[in-house]
Parts: C-alpha cells; structure tokens; sequence
C-alpha cells in the first residue's frame, strides 16, 4: 500500500482554564511562530482575559469551561476518579473542542495547554487521525496497560465524529479517563502514529524523574512539559518532582525566543 500523503493543519484547537492560562500562552505563542491558521479554545473567563492582552490573531475563545460549567459537566459524568489532579469536566470538553474546531475548519491538531511546538509537525501527518503512542520503555510497559498506550493530549483528526466517538469511549470504554481507550479508535477510523520526535513527555524515560534525550535534541518537533508551577499545585509529589525535573531540564535546550517569552510572561 502506498504510503499516505501529509495533510496540512487548518486549526488547532484546546481545553484551558486557570492556572493554566500561562502554559496556554507559550503554547500559542510557539504554534504562532510557525502556524496562521485559527486556534479554538474552550476556556474559562480568565483565560480569555489572559490571552486577550497578547493580540495574537486568529485566538478564538468560547468561554464554556468556567468553575459552574465544569460542575454541571461533572456532575453528569459516572466516571471514576484516579486521583485529585484530572478535572473529569475539562477532560469533557476536550470533544467539544474537537467538534468545534474540525467542523468549522475541516480539520484540527488538539494539543494539551502545557504542549510546545520546537519545529513545524505538518509533515508528519499522514491519515485522517493522528495518535501520539506513548512510547514507554521497558520498564514501564505495564503502565500503558494502565494508562493507555496513546496521548490523550496530542490528537489530529478531520473527522467531526470523532468527538462523540471519543464522548462514548470515555463514558463507557476507558479503564483510565479518556486516554486508556484510545485504542478503540482503530475500530472506526483509519489511524496513524506520530513518531518519536513528538509530545515528548517524562513518561518516555527508564526513570522519569531524570530528564534525558534518546536522540539529538535538534530533531524534537513538540514537547510536554509544565513551565509553571502554578498549573500543578495539586499534583502528587512523585509528579511535582517529575514537572520540576523536565520544566529545568528543557528551559536549556529549547529555542532562545520561546525561553524570552517564558520570562516575559513570569513563567
């Protein structure tokens, strides 16, 4: 079978409420220096106060993730807490976004907020829907049986229904939130996989509490990483120590400009 042509990015699209306005900032901040197309975001109010003083085009909000809006969702979610970090409500909208964006626009890259974009990644999409593998090593096989063996944080499609696919599987199919179920994509959609290079996160590392490349660091596309802090307050301590841990070690390695801005907006 020949092998499937790239398809260009017409939107990107994402989940973001307070405090993690920041991270949303450098990510579009990072999208910009290589991509015009719209950015949809499903935020909360402050986000969108947030991301207004910056003047970066095409920045569309809904503001349908405020506090009450993450409740009622929540509320009407039977789906199992893991732990105190996940908003079982924004990860709701996260198919709202999806929906949104791919049927206005024909097609979108959703990103996490705390995703970076180091290199354009255009090139690497070859099928109506994009899954970023996880990637463990080893040693860590048995947490894609846990938590899944795709990114619920890097996702493209332009396919519209994907979202309420994405709606059952986390309602109904999914042992861990969203993420775990992703492989039931598979059964609807013809799915490719990102590569390496892409939405590098502490989960690809023997021990995740120390930072290392497998490969040159020229060559890394997109990173997932928190920057500030104050977006995991309520993480864990073996995640705080790990979001420590690569927040220092990428500050060093990534493009001067993005590190300026970073500074600029106190992150």
């Amino acid at each position: 079978m020949p092998e499937s042509l790239p398809r260009g990015i017409k939107s990107f699209s994402l989940v973001c409420t307070a405090p993690c306005h920041k991270e949303a900032a450098l990510l579009v901040y990072s999208i910009r220096r290589f991509y015009d197309c719209p950015i949809l975001i499903i935020s909360d109010d402050k986000t969108k106060s947030y991301l207004s003083q910056f003047s970066m085009r095409d920045v569309i909000c809904r503001t349908e993730a405020n506090p009450e809006d993450l409740k009622a969702a929540e509320a009407s979610l039977k789906v199992d807490s893991h732990n105190s970090f996940h908003s079982k409500g924004a990860i709701y909208k996260k198919m709202d976004a999806i929906e949104w964006a791919a049927t206005e626009c024909g097609n979108t890259m959703f990103v996490d907020a705390d995703i970076v974009l180091t290199a354009p990644i255009q090139m690497d999409i070859t099928h109506p829907v994009m899954l970023s593998p996880h990637y463990h090593t080893d040693n860590r096989k048995r947490d894609g049986w846990k938590y899944g063996g795709f990114n619920a944080g890097y996702i493209f499609t332009e396919e519209p229904s994907l979202a309420q696919t994405w709606r059952d599987i986390y309602l109904h199919r999914s042992r861990f939130y969203e993420q775990e179920g992703m492989a039931f994509f598979f059964e609807d959609y013809e799915v490719g996989k990102f590569n390496w290079f892409h939405n590098i996160g502490f989960w690809r590392n023997t021990k995740p509490l120390e930072p290392e490349l497998p490969f040159d660091n020229a060559l890394v596309k997109s990173i997932h990483c928190h920057f500030d802090s104050g977006a995991y307050l309520k993480a864990n301590a073996g995640l705080t120590e790990a979001y420590d841990n690569w927040s220092e070690f990428w500050r060093g390695r990534i493009d001067p400009t993005l590190t300026t801005f970073m500074e600029d907006i106190k992150i």
